[in-house]
């Protein structure tokens, strides 16, 4: 069972849902896979109970949790509205659904569930601000899609076929606006590009000649939309940036001596917390919170602390946590600009 919560903003009235005492997933937990070469045991989801503390197998193949196997290649993760954890395959083109109660693995979409176009080179994952869609960055299909939650099917959002502008040649990272656009970092372009969520049509707002400041390493990985409405991009480097999607500036955003702690190796998945702070992966290395205001860096779990596998860290994120006085901040001041224009948001 689900508990409602309210918040007002700005006039707005905000409805979460909040999970009941005793779920295996609850409100600011911290859900992380690793893989390795091979499939199996090779590949697994962990938690940090609380965000802290050592990491529980949530699901493995042949330790914990029945259903099909990850794959070789673990992509992006997200947590439903029923505190589901959502995994991609890369190399099974699969949406995974986890039971973080049992471990049990079962496939939402694709590998002959859902119909619809293929999630090829399936990288990042990401859900609707109300928990309702799922979108996947199908790196190998150039495109953006939809996946339905219930039946498994799968709409094109952008690519092939669908909306004008320049081709997505291989979307890696994606986040979603607000009203319901989209960023991509595009891996081949080496560029941040705007994709309208209606009519899939494409722009693109920084890289590619455009937009001063550190040029995209050509390895890029993620971006993620922050509550100032700046993105943070990883490109595969020992930094993020920062990107200024109405200029298409970019600057560091961490590390080259922009923030202070460990200086992990590099980055690639990123996402963003309640509170402003983001959850980036070293690969290598381990899991860290970076303050995107100040840059500094801490450890949330690092190779000596998970005992529990080998293989690379991939994407790290907190569970559906409760709207900070940070988010609500930023979500009322968006609504407040947006209020006159009867319109909606085009970045």
């Amino acid at each position: 069972m689900f508990t409602r919560r309210q918040w007002a903003v700005g006039g707005m009235l905000l409805v979460c849902a909040a999970p009941a005492l005793g779920r295996a997933l609850d409100h600011g937990d911290i859900v992380y896979s690793r893989d390795d070469a091979g499939t199996g045991p090779n590949n697994a989801v962990y938690k940090l109970a609380g965000g802290t503390g050592d990491p529980i197998v949530v699901s493995q193949p042949g330790v914990r949790g029945s259903g099909p196997d990850f794959g070789s290649l673990i992509g992006g993760m997200a947590v439903d509205s029923d505190y589901q954890i959502l995994l991609l395959g890369f190399d099974r083109g699969a949406l995974f659904r986890i039971d973080p109660a049992t471990g049990d693995r079962t496939i939402l979409s694709g590998q002959g569930v859902g119909s619809g176009p293929e999630l090829e080179g399936a990288n990042d994952l990401g859900v609707s601000r109300n928990h309702d869609r799922i979108f996947v960055a199908a790196g190998t299909a150039h495109s953006i899609i939809e996946v339905d939650g219930r039946s498994g099917n799968r709409t094109l959002v952008s690519g092939p076929g669908r909306g004008s502008g320049p081709t997505l040649e291989h979307p890696v990272g994606l986040t979603s606006t607000h009203s319901g656009d989209f960023y991509a970092f595009d891996a081949d372009t080496e560029a941040v590009f705007f994709v309208d969520g209606k009519s899939g049509d494409r722009r693109i707002v920084s890289g590619a000649g455009r937009g001063s400041g550190p040029e995209f390493s050509g390895a890029g990985s993620d971006v993620v939309l922050l509550h100032d409405g700046t993105l943070a991009v990883s490109d595969h480097e020992e930094r993020l940036l920062r990107v200024d999607p109405k200029t298409g500036a970019r600057s560091l955003l961490t590390g080259g001596g922009v923030g202070t702690g460990p200086n992990p190796d590099f980055m690639e998945f990123v996402t963003l917390n309640a509170d402003g702070t983001l959850l980036a992966t070293s690969a290598t290395d381990g899991l860290i919170r970076v303050d995107p205001r100040t840059g500094d860096r801490s450890w949330v779990v690092g190779n000596e602390d998970a005992w529990v596998s080998g293989g690379v860290f991939r994407e790290g994120i907190q569970a559906n946590p409760e709207p900070s006085a940070i988010g609500l901040a930023a979500i009322a001041s968006l609504a407040v600009l947006r209020r006159p224009k009867h319109r909606r948001e085009q970045i």
